[in-house]
């Protein structure tokens, strides 16, 4: 008799993070979907910080669900410099945050 074990664990990071539609205030951010683990991807989290003149610098964190791998981005504030990470999660946890993208 052959037993099969299915090991699930939390995503790999989220890695390649790009922009496109990039405008003064707004963007799509994008990213390649990493490996499961073996327990499907339910969404992402997308975080970056507004610059320390709007909210006094407060971390701004967004959600998609599912296997959306991009999000529109919008209300940024020209001449800022934005950092973007990413982390995907799944019913095993979450993942690492992936490295920084700047713009």
């Amino acid at each position: 008799e052959v037993v099969t074990v299915l090991v699930q664990d939390v995503p790999d990071v989220p890695v390649d993070l790009n922009v496109t539609n990039v405008t003064s205030r707004n963007l799509t951010l994008f990213w390649t979907e990493p490996h499961d683990n073996n327990a499907p991807i339910s969404g992402y989290y997308v975080f970056y910080t507004n610059p320390s003149f709007i909210q006094d610098g407060t971390e701004v964190t967004l959600r998609t669900n599912g296997t959306i791998e991009e999000l529109f981005i919008e209300n940024l504030h020209p001449g800022v410099t934005y950092s973007f990470t990413v982390l995907a999660f799944n019913e095993e946890g979450n993942s690492e945050q992936s490295d920084p993208f700047t713009i």
